[in-house]
Order: C-alpha cells, then structure tokens, then sequence
C-alpha cells in the first residue's frame, strides 16, 4: 500500500486539492443560489442566465480551445521553463486580441439588437468574467499537475463573491450586479495566478514573435470548433428556451442544470487529475479503470435525483420552483452519456493523438442537433422537453461515435 502511495503519490495529492476545490464549489450555489431566486425573482435570474450563456459564447471565443491543446503541451513541457514561458506568453496574448475584438463584437451587437440592447449594461458587466478566465491561467496549472493553485484561487475567488453577493444583491433591480460580482471575484483569484506564475513557476512574459502566435493558433483552431459545436447544443438550450418558453422557464432549465452540474463533479475532478496524467504517460490500464470509475459515478448520480431530486430542490429554491423536477428527471441520462463522452474525448482520443476524431465527433452531433432542432422549428414543435430532447440525442451521437473509434484503434481493449 505504502508502494502504491508513494508511486502515486502526485495524482493522490491532485485528487485531493481538486475535491476541495469541487466540494467548495458545491457550496457556492447552496449558499448563493437559494438568496438570488428569492431576492431577483425567477424572471430577473431566468434574465441573468439568459444573458451568462451569451457571454460563455464570448468566453469559448477567447479561450480558443486551449483548455485541450494547451494543457497537453503544457504537460509535455512540464520540465522546460523556457518551452512554457513562450507557451504561456503565446496563449496569452492570443486570447487578450481575441477579448478585446470579442468586446467590440458585444457592443456593437447590444447597441443593434433590440432585444440584447435591453441587457446591454448586464452583457457589458459580464466581460469581466472572460477576461478574469484568461488571468487564472488554470489550464497552466492543470498542464504542470499542480491542482492546489488552482484550488486557491478558486476559494479566494468563491469567498470574495459570496460575501460580495450579500452586501450588494439586496433587491429584484440588483440582479445587474451579478455578472460584475462573479467576474471581479474571478479577477482577484486572478491577479494572484500571475504572482504565483511569476515568483513560484518562474514563467517570463513575453511578446513572442508572429510564427510563434500563428502556430500556436492554428492548432488548437480545430478544438476551437469543436468546442462551439459542443456549445451549440449545450448552451444554445438556454437561449431557445427563453425565447420559445419564457425566462420563467429559463430559471426552472438553470435550477436543474445546476444538480446535474453538481453530480458532474466527481468526475470533472477524476478528469482535472488524469487527463495530464495520461497525455504524458499514455497508460491505458489507468484510462480504462478510471472510465469505469466514471460510469460508476454518473449512475450513482442518476439514481440519487430520482430519490432526493424533490427533497433538494425545495430546499434549494422553495415549492414555487418544482415545476424543475420533471425537467431534472428529463436531462439525468446526460450524466451517463457525459462521463463516457468527454473521457473518450480529451482523455484517450487527444492524449493518444486522435485529435481530428475528437473535433468531428463534436461538429457532427452538433450537425445532428440543428437537424432535429430545426425540424422542431419547422413544424411549430420547439418547447423546453422537445428542445431538450435534441440534446439527448445529440449526446447520445458524440458517445457513439467516439466510442467506436477509441475500439477502432484499440484504447478500451486491454487485459488487465
């Protein structure tokens, strides 16, 4: 036992500082969720999530993929300095231009929009959030297998928020002040990354030259489409339920999101701990147990909404809001079809090289949820269960087809 410790010892500590991190993450919305739906009321919060899944659109612009790509070049130059200042400097730069044009963008589509000029000041306030997301620099983190910064920042971030959150949310109109909250918490997590980079890690900024940034693009180019194709049936649901069902509904989709979100976290920590882990070792044993692990868990979860699923979100949100039940029990299977689908994915597919698999496994589910999505449209069918359903299905596509080529090139069949 003491060998298997001492060998394992890295990831045992990343576990660790990871489960902190979720647990502390847990929480947040148990303290903060509860006090905002009462306080803003479920149309001004269906309002504030209207507006939050516009701007995740802005933040997938400007983090370009390079939670993928740049995590493993991390993790493969994790013993070189000089190889990670111009990995850092470059990712660095590239995502400030790509902020900054994204900014514009916001603005001119708000002053335009009729319907985004209504939420102008909230999408403004919300920019904060992308630009803090760049200063965490957590895929560094994660690359070099060093979870305890990134647990830090995290919990600075997290107590800074929820204490803001109190004193300054006090009524229905405050709900403009969330997305400025969250972002400015974010930012102070942020400002000490970069002291930590800079004393701790020994990172130099640097403008690298022009090669260098096109090269660096270009290839996480092909992760950056198939993060927005993920999107576009993830968060778009977001966006066609507040338009085809009301804001009301909007804030019912968030509240069951959120459990799923929370039994997600188990697995989004085995996946913060081995995905570098398998990008520099290329260890199928691991991968294999830790897949099984994952389903063990995702299963577990599911079971666990159809027993406390009532219970919780009363607790959460009060009666008023169990209108949410059905649609937690509607999206559950998303925690099995998740646990396999991003494991195949970033884990085997990218780590083993199969890059190009993972980015189109991403564009044709994408491709089949605006085919029945746009099949709904045209026959006057979209509401928040037929909406939902297209993400099932699309779900159910990307497992399906990254499944078949991790046994195409033999990653699930091993002998223990």
């Amino acid at each position: 036992m003491r060998q298997i410790i001492k060998k394992n010892k890295l990831l045992l500590q990343n576990f660790s500082y990871m489960a902190i991190l979720k647990v502390f993450v847990i929480l947040i919305p148990l303290i903060t969720y509860p006090y905002l739906i009462r306080v803003l009321g479920d149309h001004n919060y269906g309002v504030v999530v209207y507006t939050y899944t516009i701007i995740m659109f802005f933040q997938l612009f400007v983090k370009y993929g390079f939670e993928v790509s740049a995590v493993k070049n991390v993790a493969e130059n994790s013993d070189n300095k000089s190889n990670l200042s111009e990995i850092v400097s470059s990712i660095l730069v590239i995502q400030l231009i790509l902020f900054i044009f994204g900014v514009c963008v916001i603005v001119l589509l708000s002053s335009y929009i009729k319907q985004l000029h209504i939420y102008a000041e909230l999408l403004i306030y919300s920019c904060l959030y992308p630009l803090s997301n760049i200063l965490l620099f957590s895929w560094f983190f994660q690359g070099i297998q060093k979870m305890k910064y990134i647990t830090m920042f995290r919990i600075i971030s997290g107590v800074v928020g929820i204490t803001l959150t109190f004193i300054f949310i006090q009524k229905s109109s405050d709900y403009v002040y969330v997305p400025l909250i969250q972002g400015g918490s974010l930012f102070i997590g942020s400002l000490v990354a970069i002291y930590i980079m800079l004393k701790k890690e020994h990172i130099r900024f640097y403008i690298p030259e022009k090669k260098v940034l096109v090269g660096y693009f270009n290839e996480s180019t092909p992760f950056f489409f198939s993060r927005i194709s993920s999107s576009i049936y993830t968060e778009v649901g977001a966006l066609l339920i507040g338009n085809y069902a009301g804001m009301s509904t909007v804030a019912y989709y968030d509240l069951a999101n959120k459990i799923i979100s929370v039994l997600k976290i188990p697995n989004q920590i085995l996946d913060s701990v081995a995905y570098p882990h398998i990008a520099k070792t290329k260890n199928l044993l691991f991968a294999k147990r830790i897949l099984i692990l994952r389903i063990s868990i995702a299963l577990l979860g599911m079971a666990s909404i159809y027993v406390l699923g009532n219970m919780v979100i009363k607790i959460l949100a009060g009666a008023d809001m169990l209108p949410a039940l059905d649609i937690l029990y509607f999206i559950s299977p998303l925690l099995l079809l998740l646990a396999v689908t991003h494991f195949c994915g970033a884990s085997l597919l990218v780590s083993f090289g199969y890059s190009k698999e993972f980015n189109l496994s991403v564009v044709f589910s994408c491709m089949v949820y605006m085919v029945f999505s746009g099949l709904l449209w045209l026959f006057d069918a979209l509401d928040i269960y037929t909406i939902l359903g297209s993400m099932l299905v699309a779900e159910c596509f990307a497992m399906s087809y990254r499944l078949s080529y991790c046994f195409k090139y033999n990653l699930l069949k091993i002998k223990e």
